[in-house]
Parts: C-alpha cells; sequence; structure tokens
C-alpha cells in the first residue's frame, strides 16, 4: 500500500466503532446525574450562605440585615423551600420519564474528528499558500497515525497527516470548539433569560400575575434564588436552559458542567454577599450586588414613556451584562452612594448580632441596619 500526499486525493473515512461511553459515577448514568447534580448544587450552596449567616461569618460582606429580610420580604422562608422542592422534584420526576428507554451516550468517533480536522487544516493550508513554510515542508508524515484513522482514499492508498496538522487538529478539538460551544451556551441563556425577564416586568399581566411572586423577596438570600411562579420557572429557566444546551449541542457531560455552574451563579447572585475575591465576583460583573438593585425599589428606572410601573433596571441574569449595557436598561445611579448605602448595612459586630438572633430563633429584636452619618 502507497503513502501519497493528501493534496493529491480526495479522504474517504469508513464508519467507526461507537462503544458506551463510561459514566463518571459506576451507579448512575450522566444523564440521569445531569437531573440531579443541579438540583444537588442548588441546596448545598444555598444551604452554605444560610450556616455563614447563622456564624455570622463575612459579614463585613453582607448586604442586608435579618431586619430587612423580616421586615421587607413578604413570604415566609418556609413557602419559598416548600415552592421551590415542589418544582425541583416534578421536572426531576419528569426527566427520569423523559430518560426511560433512552441510548447511552457513545464514544469512539474522537479520532475520526480530528483526522477530519486535520485534513482540513492541510486544505485550508495549501490555499493559503503555506505548504512551502519550513514548518511544514519539514515536517514528519506519519503514515502509521493516518493507517490508525482508517483514513483510505479512493484507490486505497494512505492518507498521511502532518504533525503540525494533527496538533492543531488536537488543540481544535479539545479544547477550542468546547470553548466556543460554552461561549455560545452563555450567550443563548443570557439572551434567553434577558428579553423573557424584561417582557414579564413590561407586561403588567404577567407581573401581576406571574413575576411578582418572585419580588415578594425584596431582600434576596441564597436558597431562595428558584422562588418564582411555576411556569414561568419552566420557561424562563427551563427551556432557556434546554435552549443552551441543545442549540451549541453540549455533550452530556458539558451540559452537566454548564446547568450545575449555572445553578450555582444563580443562587450566588441571590445570596446577599458582595464578595470581591470570589471567583464569579471577578470573572463576572452581573453579581449580588448587580443583581440586588433589581429587587429594590430604588432600582426602577423612569422609562419616557413608562412602559410600565414595574419596569426596573438590571434584567440581566447569570453571566453577563451584555444586553442590559446594549439596550440602556442597566442602573446608572450614583455608584459612589449606591457603595455607601450598603456599607452602612454593616457594623462591626453585625456578626456576633447574627449569630445571637439565628441562635435565639428569632425571639429577640435582630439587628438593625447601621446609620450612615
Amino acid at each position: 500500500m502507497n503513502t501519497t500526499h493528501l493534496d493529491s486525493s480526495r479522504p474517504v473515512f469508513g464508519t467507526p466503532e461507537l462503544n458506551p461511553r463510561t459514566p463518571l459515577l459506576p451507579f448512575i448514568s450522566d444523564a440521569h446525574l445531569l437531573l440531579l447534580l443541579p438540583t444537588g448544587a442548588y441546596w448545598a450552596y444555598g444551604l452554605l450562605f444560610h450556616w455563614i449567616d447563622t456564624r455570622g461569618y463575612l459579614a463585613r460582606y453582607k448586604l442586608h440585615t435579618p431586619a430587612e429580610i423580616l421586615k421587607r420580604n413578604k413570604v415566609p422562608m418556609s413557602k419559598v423551600i416548600s415552592s421551590i422542592l415542589f418544582y425541583q422534584v416534578t421536572t426531576t420526576l419528569l426527566g427520569f420519564w423523559m430518560l426511560r428507554g433512552s441510548e447511552p451516550d457513545l464514544q469512539g468517533d474522537e479520532a475520526r474528528d480530528i483526522a477530519l480536522w486535520a485534513l482540513w487544516l492541510s486544505q485550508v493550508r495549501k490555499l493559503l499558500g503555506l505548504s512551502g513554510w519550513t514548518i511544514w515542508r519539514d515536517a514528519t508524515i506519519d503514515s502509521r497515525f493516518a493507517v490508525s484513522f482508517g483514513s483510505e482514499t479512493e484507490t486505497g492508498d494512505i492518507v498521511a497527516v502532518s504533525m503540525p496538522d494533527l496538533t492543531a487538529a488536537k488543540t481544535i478539538y479539545y479544547f477550542l470548539v468546547p470553548l466556543a460551544q460554552f461561549a455560545l451556551a452563555i450567550f443563548i441563556a443570557d439572551t434567553w433569560q434577558y428579553f423573557t425577564h424584561r417582557i414579564v416586568h413590561t407586561n403588567q399581566y404577567l407581573y401581576n400575575n406571574f413575576h411578582s411572586v418572585h419580588h415578594r423577596v425584596y431582600i434576596p438570600y441564597a436558597f431562595g434564588a428558584f422562588y418564582s411562579n411555576f411556569w414561568e420557572e419552566f420557561i424562563i429557566d427551563g427551556i432557556g436552559t434546554y435552549l443552551a444546551i441543545g442549540l451549541p449541542r453540549l455533550s452530556t457531560r458539558q451540559a452537566l458542567l454548564f446547568a450545575t455552574l449555572s445553578t450555582l451563579k444563580s443562587v450566588h447572585d441571590h445570596c446577599g454577599y458582595s464578595i470581591p475575591w470570589h471567583p464569579f465576583e471577578v470573572l463576572t460583573c452581573q453579581n449580588a450586588i448587580y443583581h440586588d438593585i433589581h429587587h429594590q425599589s430604588w432600582g426602577i428606572k423612569l422609562l419616557t414613556p413608562p412602559i410600565s410601573k414595574h419596569t426596573q433596571t438590571n434584567y440581566s441574569q447569570l453571566y453577563t451584562t451584555f444586553w442590559d449595557r446594549a439596550l440602556g436598561t442597566i442602573w446608572t445611579g450614583d455608584v459612589g452612594a449606591l457603595q455607601k448605602r450598603y456599607d452602612g448595612v454593616t457594623e462591626v459586630d453585625v456578626g456576633r448580632k447574627w449569630v445571637e438572633w439565628f441562635g435565639t430563633r428569632g425571639k429577640r429584636s435582630p439587628p438593625q441596619k447601621a446609620k450612615v452619618s
């Protein structure tokens, strides 16, 4: 069997042998884990912040005191918890029902896909006139690697793949493509979240009958992030996540990472803490303060003409503030005054007061917001 250069023939690939992928955990499939892990992460991260509250840790970063939570929030925590659990249990059971008889994830086509990228890169290199470059001219042609991909021409000859093309192909396959998919998933999720969130604010009927449920929690706290009307939650978060996973064609494991990370980010945005060294705070400008403004009456933006009295700023959720900035719905108040407002919430001994209040199960008067001089 002869060895020929890629440029002189068109490769024909056979069908790769596919085998079930070994799951991450031996006792559950990756698809079923996708249904359970985000929910587990939600409560683990939410209750972590609740534990921090009860111990008074990170008090200097707290945005509100228990007094504000008790006075301004219009729904008890017990109802918040039961509502969220009902939604999560219902949608998880629906997911398990939809996975009945589903096929396991398959693997085995990675080598073929990498070879296709390598062959494409070689053709691009030829079109750009780079075949004469030293790095390509002196590159080792490994026909054995080509044989392992089963890349045979119509005449039965082996198509050799240069090692630089192969290295670039692996970089694209293992790093650049997944990063591009993840970036597209973030854009889709943020776009869906922004426009559906804005619609339920600007439409009076939708706000009064659906979204106002979520805004009964004026002072957000971590495990209350998903408190909302059932159908609103299903449309905004459920369908939005489905589209963000499906349109970029994320693998099950990519979807597992994306869904879990998105859940953690949503919990963090409602946690009631502004922690400047937290990765979510460092890597994104959509954080707890940003979303807290959206929940406050003084965060209302007066549009001309006003669309609705419930029209507010900072609709963006999850990862970026792109659409708020692009469409002019970002909060434009005095940043200095805002920081002073939040700084005034925490006292030197506020942590001790939180511990005392939780330790007496709220029998004493909760710590009050400090006065700002």
